[in-house]
């Protein structure tokens, strides 16, 4: 906008499939015996791989440091196949869903929903569509960027695995101060 005429542009509104995305309705029941982490997204695009890298290299290390790992379980879900280097449909520590047909389904089923994205600009649909199933995120300053002020309070916004493995810990704990509101016309306004 900084950067064209104004009166050349014109902004549309991101829109959330509410078929889909919803707090209330069917949902995957992943097993309650640990804390349900979820992280989706197209598993081969460059940004989402560095975020499974990041999970894979550097979350999981830091949730068996602080004795978390037993607490929680990690899900991951998407289409494309992740690299092999990361070895993620057999690591022992994340349950790997593979592509699957209703996300808004395994979204309600989940306890929290990480996005440790680290690529600005553009915004990141699968937040709202996480919030439209009235989920608890935690996310990166590059992940939000883009959201309304009123919808990054409603996220936990943390930049390093300590910063991830300690909302996580508070989450487990009770301790969370992650403001979940599933009133979708709230969102909706947020979004114009």
């Amino acid at each position: 906008m900084n950067y064209y005429d104004r009166k050349k542009l014109f902004y549309v509104p991101h829109r959330i499939n509410t078929e889909i995305f919803y707090p209330k309705g069917p949902s995957y029941k992943f097993e309650k015996d640990k804390l349900n982490l979820l992280f989706y997204g197209s598993l081969d695009r460059p940004m989402n791989i560095m975020a499974l890298e990041f999970i894979k290299n550097h979350l999981i290390p830091n949730l068996k440091r602080k004795g978390l790992l037993n607490k929680i379980r990690i899900n991951i879900f998407g289409s494309g196949n992740p690299p092999n280097h990361l070895n993620i449909k057999n690591d022992e520590n994340i349950n790997f869903l593979g592509k699957v047909d209703d996300p808004g389904y395994y979204i309600r089923g989940a306890d929290l929903i990480i996005v440790p994205l680290k690529n600005s600009g553009g915004v990141k649909i699968r937040l709202l569509e996480s919030l439209y199933c009235g989920k608890p995120i935690i996310a990166t300053t590059e992940a939000v960027d883009g959201l309304s002020e009123e919808l990054k309070k409603m996220i936990v916004i943390k930049n390093d695995a300590k910063g991830f493995t300690e909302a996580i810990f508070n989450f487990v704990n009770n301790k969370s101060k992650i403001a979940i509101k599933d009133d979708v016309n709230f969102l909706k306004k947020q979004m114009i």
